[in-house]
């Protein structure tokens, strides 16, 4: 998809919360493009998220999409 060219790991972004994240991967599951992303000064403070478009993400809630997106993002990171 389009977007995964725009984004690419190790790209910095600045969320909506104002602090700066490192992409460590995406993956496209169900056709839809993912991102997780870790806070450059504090890698405790993590972010999955669903790429809505060039500037747009939604941070993902729902814990089973969750779980499943750790797996995808572990494979691609193997």
């Amino acid at each position: 998809m389009e977007m995964m060219e725009l984004l690419e790991k190790g790209d910095i972004l600045t969320l909506s919360d104002n602090r700066d994240y490192i992409v460590v991967s995406i993956v496209e599951y169900n056709e839809r493009n993912y991102c997780y992303l870790i806070d450059v000064n504090d890698n405790k403070n993590i972010n999955f998220s669903e790429i809505i478009n060039s500037d747009e993400l939604e941070e993902i809630t729902d814990n089973d999409l969750k779980m499943i997106l750790i797996e995808k993002f572990n494979d691609s990171l193997n």
